[in-house]
């Protein structure tokens, strides 16, 4: 943070757009935000919203967006969701609302934007920290001014943009624990006095943090990415803007980090693994066993140590497996031309966008933004955790979206009414093939997807005195989402269902869904420093299909959209000379037709299978508090509070829950807090001690609430020492994170035919040295 006080610095980590740091060092800084999409003070803005500038970014450490989850009240933010064999599927949760399922044909429920464009798939939506200049977490249903599925909130990122100050940039270095190197370099040139351009790049590199204990079989949760982003800044006339970027990510890893938490040898593919026939015509089954095999005698401790058999053996510890990743099935391997069942993993994706502005006049702008992102996929799962057969996927994945929106905005009625309206359209098209290798089968599951949305918008807000004004806005959406399966047997080896026999029917299907989305926001002004709201906003999910079914059905089961009614009151406060500034809201939200899992008897037989369908209702109220301060020079405090009380009031028959289950991903109490003091030494040079500390209260990582899947309350605490020049130019920062190691879940999921509980750990301790290099 250069030759600045922390209380400067403080100022610089949280400046907005446009909004540079005051000279005074005692103060808390402005912020500027674009919530609205408008640019505004945070102050101003009657919205709930954490914000996080380039500077306070590098001043947590953070990496990617995922590890945001620590810094914001309410937010739970998973870089591997429950089922994913990549690091690089996010499941996000704002006041208990979200998606922990990445498949395709499932939609977050926090919507991720990127300069304004969504990002419509969970794969990939972990984002590099690559010249980021700001991030807003928007809590709530953002449903006028947001796209796409925002029922629990927005995450909208902000890339830096091309400037005309002269030639700058920076170069990074940073190396760590499990051999991490990472590089980064940004680049910004003037090539005019109306042409720019921004160069930014990351390169990647960590060793697995879970060692596997078999022979040749890879470590997981390593990292292996490139990332790079340019853009292109047009001052073609006074009045037009053009900004063109372009963004692409390569991402090679071995497979996440799951490991075997329990093994269940009695369902039923374990103990066909272990031996059990099912065709008494044979009298050895495809593994080479019988049914006097010792695997199945349970009565004997030696089967504990046979390495034939699958038992709690495999149960290696939140850092340890056995997992193989490969088949000796030539069938699996043939199945996705060019991906065979192997111990590692790939998502590649590409993005660009083309944004004009266009003022017209004083008091009207113009605004497009057309925008193209694709992302294609391999991964394999080995979920058994074992050098056997039980239960192991491969999976391709493919997805492309185009999207456009139109904004026109405008102040009027003696600048009192400030407006905007616009449209908005999104197209996507994917495919999503898993393919299943069973102790009993193989067959595939997924399908195609597309998806089509089409909404007018508007938002007015009128001051009707200098204190108290009023917001009405709305949005209407027409979508529509198809789901073609593409799943069937593909080799019967004991189970007794014939190779060929459809999963799903093969055919399309589709959703329709046609909502209006209103949104009421009432705000006064006490006196310049204190603010108060209260705000009414309704928001809705798409639907979705189930593209993981077994056994076969004739119908595709489908669920309708989500929707919530939110309703906040809050308040936005500046104290002690601005050297306080203390924000809070409360909240109730009302979740309806909550899309869950439920037991259902397969139509025309008696055999039960898992499905998604609309079987639940819930309630979640709660508040937040977020705290900046500058007690004094050199000093900088911040805090945040969340608290969140939420129960499902209604359940459907066949729901595999009960009223008093908690919902997934939904802490009742999420704390954080920081303390950085800077210490002037010779010629300029400042050291800046931080600390972190972040506290979760109990969370549940599955809907069921599976008891070795509960989380109990975690502390965690990273320190960071930072050594910056009177001129701004060097950096050194020695950091180290989880000080006190702490071993937790951050994902999980019980499968109960396969016999097995997995999940993924957190990282242990790490420590980090990076060198930092600004001109």
């Amino acid at each position: 943070m250069g030759g600045t006080t922390p209380a400067l610095a403080s100022a610089q980590a949280q400046a907005g757009e446009g909004q540079p740091a005051s000279t005074t060092a005692y103060a808390v800084e402005d912020i500027i935000v674009t919530a609205r999409k408008r640019a505004e003070n945070l102050q101003d803005t009657p919205i709930a919203i954490t914000a996080f500038s380039a500077a306070g970014i590098e001043a947590r450490g953070l990496t990617n967006i995922a590890e945001i989850n620590s810094f914001a009240p309410n937010l739970t933010f998973r870089n591997t969701a429950a089922f994913a064999a990549t690091s690089s599927a996010s499941s996000i949760y704002i006041r208990g609302i979200g998606q922990q399922d990445w498949a395709l044909a499932t939609d977050p429920g926090v919507g991720v934007y990127v300069d304004g464009v969504y990002v419509a798939r969970s794969i990939g939506g972990v984002l590099d920290m690559l010249d980021v200049e700001r991030i807003e977490v928007l809590k709530g249903p953002q449903g006028t001014l947001f796209g796409r599925n925002t029922i629990g909130g927005a995450i909208s990122i902000t890339t830096r943009k091309p400037s005309f100050d002269g030639v700058s940039g920076s170069g990074e270095i940073t190396i760590g624990r499990y051999s991490r190197a990472d590089f980064r370099l940004s680049l910004n040139l003037p090539l005019s006095d109306s042409l720019a351009v921004n160069f930014a790049g990351s390169r990647k590199s960590r060793d697995g943090y879970v060692r596997n204990l078999l022979p040749g079989g890879p470590d997981l949760g390593d990292e292996g990415s490139w990332a790079g982003r340019a853009s292109l800044l047009w001052k073609a006339s006074p009045d037009l803007d053009v900004y063109l970027a372009v963004d692409g990510s390569r991402d090679r890893t071995n497979p996440a980090a799951n490991v075997l938490i329990a093994a269940n040898e009695n369902a039923i593919f374990p103990l066909i693994a272990n031996g059990l026939e099912l065709d008494p015509t044979n009298p050895v089954n495809r593994y080479g066993k019988n049914p006097s095999a010792n695997c199945l005698n349970q009565g004997s401790p030696a089967r504990l140590s046979d390495p034939t058999c699958f038992n709690a053996q495999w149960i290696a510890g939140p850092y340890r497996t056995y997992s193989q990743h490969l088949s000796t099935n030539p069938l699996v391997n043939a199945l996705i031309p060019g991906h065979p069942l192997s111990p590692d993993t790939g998502t590649s994706a590409f993005g660009a966008s083309l944004d004009l502005n266009w003022q017209v006049g004083d008091s009207v702008s113009i605004r497009s933004i057309s925008a193209y992102r694709k992302i294609s996929g391999f991964w394999s799962r080995d979920s058994d955790h074992s050098p056997l057969t039980v239960l192991q996927t491969t999976d391709y994945y493919k997805q492309d979206q185009f999207s456009q929106e139109i904004q026109v905005q405008g102040k009027t009625a003696d600048n009192r009414l400030a407006w905007l309206v616009g449209g908005y359209y999104f197209e996507e098209q994917g495919t999503h093939i898993d393919i299943i290798e069973l102790a009993g089968a193989v067959f595939n599951s997924g399908g195609l997807v597309k998806s089509h949305n089409k909404a007018l918008f508007g938002q007015f807000t009128y001051d009707i005195t200098d204190q108290l004004s009023v917001t009405l806005g709305g949005r209407y959406t027409d979508e529509t989402k198809k789901f073609n399966p593409k799943s069937a047997v593909a080799q019967d080896n004991g189970l007794g269902i014939p190779a060929g026999v459809p999963v799903l029917p093969d055919r399309w299907e589709a959703i329709h869904a046609r909502e209006t989305t209103p949104y009421v926001n009432l705000a006064y002004k006490w006196t310049p420093d204190v603010m108060t709201y209260a705000s009414y906003s309704k928001g809705f999910k798409s639907g979705t299909f189930t593209q993981r079914v077994f056994p076969p059905r004739p119908d595709i089961p489908s669920a309708r959209p989500e929707k919530v009614d939110a309703y906040e009151i809050g308040f936005k406060s500046s104290w002690a000379d601005s050297h306080v500034r203390l924000n809070g809201a409360l909240f109730w939200t009302d979740y309806k037709d909550m899309q869950i899992n439920v037991s259902e008897a397969t139509p025309g037989t008696t055999e039960i299978g898992t499905i998604t369908r609309n079987a639940a209702r819930a309630r979640i109220r709660g508040g937040e508090l977020e705290l900046h301060a500058v007690p004094a020079d050199n000093l900088v405090l911040e805090g945040g509070l969340g608290y969140l009380d939420a129960r499902y009031r209604s359940l459907e028959p066949g729901a595999q829950l009960t009223l008093n289950n908690r919902l997934v991903n939904t802490p009742k109490w999420s704390v954080n807090a920081a303390i950085a003091y800077s210490i002037a030494v010779a010629d300029g040079w400042m050291v800046t001690p931080r600390v972190d500390y972040a506290y979760t209260s109990t969370i549940a990582n599955d809907a069921a609430n599976t008891p070795l899947l509960i989380q109990k309350p975690v502390s965690l605490l990273n320190a960071a020492l930072r050594l910056t020049d009177a001129d701004a130019l060097w950096a050194v920062t020695a950091m180290v994170k989880n000080i006190t190691n702490r071993s937790y879940l951050v994902a999980g999921v019980n499968d109960q035919n396969a016999g097995v509980i997995e999940g993924v750990f957190s990282h242990p301790r790490e420590w980090s040295l990076s060198v930092r290099r600004t001109f």
